[in-house]
């Protein structure tokens, strides 16, 4: 008999002020605002009922709040291998300035693996970060499927690690995109299903409920 897949989803939190701007986050403590209040709703509404052998989560505010929607009582454990990239001195400040002040770093970071901002994680610090924490996961819960509420750099570093690219991936993940990986050999090659499925904020209130993957 062949061996159930394992399939892992991943889920980007609402959107928060810093989002808005464009102002680098990174692993500060930034709130959902009023639009990610409901994004997180709307998520939530669509995956409550889905079936999850287990959910874990950042444990940053913006992600534990977006995990609570969707868990709908289910238990929730967070993990802080799920934060966002360690930007360091970048964090807190707008990505417009940032490219006046460290052209170097926003250069270097596009082609070099190695390479990340100063006081912060490289590209492949971060990649091995989630990397383990996803082997770790199969580990426990082969052939089920995990849910993971985190961040749009966790969801690009996975997708970097599991499709083997050189570099960092400039990949779209909207806030509250689900994106949804599977294994059939515990970890050792992954299948991308899909990516950056944000059907769920085309619909009204009354209407954004089942949803088929």
């Amino acid at each position: 008999m062949d061996k159930k897949p394992t399939v892992l989803y991943f889920v980007r939190h609402g959107e928060t002020d810093y989002n808005v701007v464009n102002r680098i986050q990174g692993q500060q403590n930034v709130p959902l605002n009023d639009n990610g209040m409901r994004q997180a709703q709307y998520a939530g509404n669509r995956l409550k009922n889905k079936h999850f052998d287990v959910i874990y989560s950042s444990d940053l505010d913006r992600t534990m709040v977006t995990a609570w929607h969707i868990a709908d009582g289910r238990e929730i454990i967070a993990d802080e291998r799920l934060r966002e990239w360690h930007l360091g001195h970048w964090q807190g400040k707008l990505m417009s300035d940032i490219r006046v002040l460290y052209p170097e770093e926003c250069r270097v970071l596009k082609d070099v693996a190695g390479s990340g901002p100063a006081g912060g994680e490289s590209v492949i610090q971060l990649r091995d970060r989630i990397a383990g924490f996803v082997r770790e996961a199969v580990g426990k819960h082969s052939g089920k499927e995990i849910l993971c509420v985190t961040h749009g750099g966790v969801m690009r570093a996975f997708l970097m690690y599991a499709m083997q690219f050189a570099n960092y991936p400039n990949a779209r993940v909207d806030n509250t995109a689900v994106c949804c990986f599977s294994t059939a050999d515990d970890g050792e090659s992954w299948q991308l299903v899909f990516w950056n499925d944000i059907n769920h904020l085309a619909a009204d209130e009354n209407n954004c409920s089942g949803f088929v993957f």
